[in-house]
């Protein structure tokens, strides 16, 4: 039955539900994953402290009742940045406000799991899918990664010898692809085919050798 559940079965958890917005805001080309989470997670918890947008609840383990937590305890950042599956939050003294600030979730001496109503949730998260800026960030993905596809192909079908230069393959790409790629997205998805296939002669200068071309 429901009540047995750690959280409701109409709910989404917390750790969950950060990795789904993960999904739908981190770049691509984000210098670091522990940078983005960071970026993420600072904007998730803004959005966390407008009930407008999205409200975080718990539920209490006697009486089953759904508890909506502090909106306003949601400013800061976790030591390590994200969410775990086990967050607790920062006690009402304070205590573990610097390890992870947010509201208190522990009643009578056990932490209660934070989560979501799954239809808020989804219908919140759909918002942030549709943003034009979430939308260039899908296509330019997209783009590379076809791009690095097709690199991939060609060296892997010549790996010990480049067949053609650099710059034809890159400008080929581009008017294939079209102009969700840029010069310097096929330029990285050329790097990354190379450290994908191994075929480090892609990476050497100047045209290939006569014998390479015949």
């Amino acid at each position: 039955m429901d009540i047995d559940r750690p959280i409701p079965q109409d709910s989404v958890g917390l750790a969950d539900a950060f990795a789904r917005y993960i999904d739908a805001r981190l770049h691509p080309r984000a210098r670091s994953r522990d940078w983005a989470l960071r970026v993420a997670e600072r904007s998730f918890r803004a959005v966390l402290t407008d009930r407008q947008l999205l409200t975080a609840y718990i539920r209490d383990p006697k009486t089953r009742e759904r508890l909506a937590l502090d909106a306003d305890r949601w400013h800061g950042a976790n030591w390590i940045p994200g969410f775990p599956t086990n967050f607790i939050g920062a006690f009402p003294n304070g205590v573990g406000n610097e390890i992870e600030p947010g509201p208190n979730t522990v009643i009578e001496g056990e932490r209660q799991p934070v989560f979501f109503l799954r239809r808020e949730f989804e219908a919140w998260l759909k918002t942030v899918q549709e943003t034009p800026a979430h939308r260039r960030v899908t296509g330019t993905s997209n783009a590379e990664k076809e791009c690095q596809r097709r690199f991939e192909k060609m060296m892997r079908a010549s790996p010990h010898e480049r067949t053609a230069p650099r710059a034809n393959c890159i400008a080929e790409a581009r008017a294939d692809i079209g102009e969700s790629l840029s010069y310097r997205g096929a330029t990285r998805a050329w790097s990354n085919a190379i450290a994908a296939t191994g075929a480090h002669s892609w990476a050497r200068a100047g045209a290939p050798k006569k014998s390479q071309r015949q």
